[in-house]
């Protein structure tokens, strides 16, 4: 699969997008960014845009019962 199929198949949502989340693709491995930290190194396979949707999601999940536990909130 080529770096430009994978991109492809990969797209954020523009809500995702300026919450801080995007992708990077090395080689055959989707690196997953929430701002300048990495969260997920995921192999390429045919359910890739999947595995980057669920990652991401479940991250925003975790941030936001963080904030409603303590209140922080990521700048």
């Amino acid at each position: 699969m080529t770096s430009e199929k994978v991109r492809d198949k990969v797209s954020l949502t523009e809500e995702q997008e300026k919450e801080g989340y995007w992708t990077e693709v090395c080689q055959d491995r989707v690196l997953v960014w929430h701002k300048k930290n990495q969260i997920a190194l995921l192999y390429m396979s045919p359910d890739i845009g999947n595995k980057v949707q669920e990652t991401v999601e479940r991250r925003r999940k975790e941030l936001k019962e963080v904030e409603a536990k303590t209140g922080w909130k990521p700048d």
